[in-house]
Order: C-alpha cells, then sequence, then structure tokens
C-alpha cells in the first residue's frame, strides 16, 4: 500500500474536485476559500504524529509515525516525514522530506528544511539535516550524521557517508562529500567534490564569475587539506595527506589567451602554495614540497615534479619556470622575469635568477647548476658544479 494509504499516516493537501468520495477532505462542506482562491499567506499544511492539523490551500503536509513533523507554508509547497524526522518547507514551490525508510541504518530521526522558493531538501539515513534556504537550491544527506546546507541561489550540496559537513554558500555553489568525516566548503562560483575520508577542502571563488570561469576543485584521498581563493582555477588532488593552498586566478581577456590557474598533485605526503595569477604546481609522487609564486604581484609561476621528496620554488617576478624529474633534488627559479631551473636525476641542485633570462640545467645525479644575473645559462652533468653569472 502507498504511504498515503498506511494506517498512522497523516496528509493534507488540497482539495479534491473529484466525486467519487475518495479525497480525505470531501466530506468537508465546500468554501469560496479553495485553493485557487487562497491568499499566498494562507497556504499552509500540517501534519504531526500521523494527525493532520491544518490544511490550506495548495501546501502539502505528510507525516507518518510518532514523532513525525511536516509542516508546509507557501503556494505549491510540500513536506512529508516519517519515523519521527521533521520535515520544514517554506517558499512558493519548495519540498522537504525527512525520511528514514530508504537507509538499513536508521536509528536517529532526520531533518529536512527547505525555506527558498523552489527549493529541495532531502534528508535520508539517520541523524542528517539538510538545509536548503537559497532560491531553487538543492540539499541532500543520504547515511548517518551528515549535515548539507545550500544558501545560495541555484546552489548544491549533496552528501553521502558519515559525519560529513557540505556547504554551498553564494550563487551556484556546488559542493559534494562523498566518504566519511570530510568538512567541504564552497563559496561563489564554484564546484567541489571530494571522495575520501577526513578531508577539509574549503574554495572561495568569485560570486561575479561566470560558468566557465568558476574555480573547480577534486579531492581524492584521505586527510587532505585543501584551500582555493579566487576564481578560474581548477584544482585536482589524488592520494592521502596533502597540503595545498591556491591564491590565484586565471585570465579571462578579449586581448590574451583565456587561461585558468591549474593546480595538481597526484601521491602522498606533499606540501605545496601558490600565489599569483596564472600560476600553479603539477606534482607526481611522495613528500615533494613546492611554491609558485611568492605574493599578489607575481604572474605565471609554475613548479612542475615528478619523484619524491623534491623541493621546487618559483617566483618573486613572472613566468618563473621549475621542472624536477628525480629524488632528493632542489630547484628554484626567481627573478623579475623568466628564470628557468631543470633537474633530472637524484640529489641534485638548480638555481637560476634574480634577473631575467637565466637557464640553469643539472643532468644528475649529484650534479649542480647556478645561473644568476642575467641572460646567463649553465648546464652541469652527473657529479659536476657549473656556476654562472653574467652581470
Amino acid at each position: 500500500m502507498g504511504l498515503l494509504a498506511a494506517p498512522g499516516v497523516a496528509a493534507a493537501k488540497p482539495s479534491s474536485s473529484s466525486s467519487d468520495g475518495a479525497s480525505p477532505t470531501s466530506a468537508s462542506p465546500p468554501t469560496t476559500d479553495s485553493p485557487k482562491h487562497v491568499p499566498s499567506g494562507q497556504n499552509m499544511a500540517v501534519a504531526t504524529n500521523g494527525v493532520v492539523r491544518v490544511e490550506k490551500g495548495t501546501a502539502t503536509a505528510i507525516s507518518d509515525g510518532q514523532g513525525s513533523v511536516a509542516i508546509a507554508r507557501g503556494v505549491d509547497s510540500s513536506a512529508v516525514a516519517s519515523g519521527g524526522s521533521k520535515a520544514i518547507a517554506r517558499g512558493v514551490g519548495s519540498t522537504a522530506i525527512a525520511d528514514v525508510g530508504r537507509c538499513d541504518c536508521a536509528s536517529k530521526p532526520n531533518k529536512a528544511i527547505a525555506s527558498g522558493d523552489g527549493s529541495v531538501a532531502v534528508a535520508a539515513g539517520s541523524g542528517n539535516t539538510a538545509i536548503a534556504s537559497g532560491e531553487e537550491s538543492f540539499a541532500s544527506t543520504i547515511g548517518v550524521n551528515n549535515t548539507a546546507t545550500a544558501s545560495g541561489e541555484h546552489s548544491v550540496a549533496i552528501v553521502n557517508g558519515t559525519n560529513n559537513t557540505a556547504t554551498a554558500s553564494g550563487a551556484n555553489s556546488h559542493a559534494g562529500a562523498f566518504g566519511d568525516g570530510n568538512t567541504v566548503s564552497a563559496y561563489g562560483q564554484t564546484a567541489v567534490q571530494v571522495d575520501g575520508s577526513d578531508n577539509t577542502v574549503a574554495v572561495h571563488g568569485s560570486e561575479d564569475a561566470d560558468e566557465d570561469h568558476a574555480a573547480v576543485a577534486v579531492v581524492n584521498g584521505d586527510n587532505n587539506d585543501v584551500v582555493v581563493f579566487d576564481s578560474h582555477n581548477q584544482t585536482l588532488v589524488e592520494g592521502d595527506s596533502n597540503t595545498l593552498t591556491v591564491n590565484s586566478s586565471g585570465t579571462s581577456s578579449s586581448s590574451i589567451n583565456d587561461n585558468a590557474s591549474e593546480s595538481t598533485i597526484v601521491g602522498d605526503n606533499n606540501v605545496a602554495t601558490v600565489q599569483g595569477a596564472i600560476s600553479g604546481v603539477n606534482i607526481h609522487g611522495d613528500g615533494n614540497q613546492a611554491q609558485a609564486g611568492f605574493g599578489g604581484g607575481d604572474t605565471a609561476n609554475y613548479v612542475v615534479i615528478d619523484g619524491n621528496n623534491n623541493v621546487g620554488e618559483a617566483g618573486h617576478g613572472d613566468v618563473n619556470y621549475v621542472g624536477i624529474d628525480g629524488n632528493n633534488s632542489t630547484a628554484t627559479a626567481f627573478g623579475s622575469y623568466q628564470n628557468q631551473a631543470f633537474v633530472d636525476g637524484d640529489n641534485s641542485t638548480a638555481i637560476a635568477g634574480p634577473g631575467v633570462f637565466n637557464t640553469a640545467t643539472a643532468e644528475g645525479p649529484n650534479s649542480h647548476a647556478g645561473a644568476l644575473g642575467t641572460n646567463s645559462t649553465a648546464e652541469a652533468g652527473p657529479n659536476e658544479t657549473v656556476v654562472v653569472y653574467t652581470p
């Protein structure tokens, strides 16, 4: 039997115009307050503990079981609660569903609150809370002890797992947390997805950015800490116990290329920081440290590392580049413009700067190259040390 016909179920909904007498309100005398004539402030339905308390206008409320509370306020609003849960819908066309019946883990009541026009909040499982307060926002929780909050216009927050929190604030923000113990925050024009355990991810995009220039972050793994600021950037972290801080935006101009700021970490126990426009890191390996840009005035600095336990730094200017392929090596490119430091091998170092157009290349193992000054080029082979200085 359906929920409406089940024993102990209370349903408050608009009166039916049919003549078959099957409607719960068909026995009520006709009034001039039919749904289409009811002022918007009088569209309200309340059902608690399997008993209909209030029904006015086009609002619909359904409750099933002791302790269940369903309250709907607003034109075409609807609320459904079962198993002692609470569902509250406030706003035109809003929907709140708190349903413990869809999860075998159910032991605690859920709460669903939809308070924006056209908003939807769904809480299914045990001890979950879903809040959709933005216009046409969507919040959904499935699992145990999760919280999903969508407070911006057209924002989306989705959680599936245990002890997760996902918050989508600002217009067109999207936050998803899948797994256990994750905390995910999306602000502004953003899209964030986290899959794993005990990750903390916060992305602060721009409210003014369009969809093509959103801040996007994807994190897969455990115990990662990721913070991203600004718009038009793309961030990917795959692995465990990584730390990444990005304060960088891409460029959007008709006179230059439309480039995003991109950062990628694939591996474990890496630490990276990005500052300045169109800057980023690309790390594949474990235990590496990288810094691209050292201040907001730096632009287009990039660090690429493939290996383990390396240190790469590029910045203090524009268009500086570091590339490391090996283990236990260090490369630094710094200066006002276009300095480059390359290492290919283990236990090697390369330094280029602090002027312009310096290039240092260390071909390891155990090689050391320094290109200093301006327009210097230094190349060191295995077990060599070469330093070139041009005033």
